[in-house]
């Protein structure tokens, strides 16, 4: 009413600007993966400490076998 239709662009242009930015938001989301996926692993490794184990040390181990809810799951 009054106003000109909007411009409208052909399909194989817009898949192909589609298809553009969509790899651009691709890229963008695995270096932000990235970026956190180190800072975590950084936070982890500051709080973490290694353990030596000795022969003879006592360890808890997992008792893998299926058994009832009130079997104990470590030994």
């Amino acid at each position: 009413f009054g106003q000109p239709p909007p411009v409208t662009t052909s399909l194989p242009s817009y898949v192909s600007s589609f298809q553009k930015r969509l790899q651009a938001a691709n890229q963008l989301a695995q270096q932000h993966l990235r970026t956190a996926k180190a800072s975590m692993k950084r936070r982890f490794d500051q709080k973490s400490s290694s353990r030596v184990l000795q022969i003879g040390d006592q360890v808890l181990i997992l008792n893998p076998t299926v058994g009832s809810s009130l079997s104990p799951k470590f030994e």
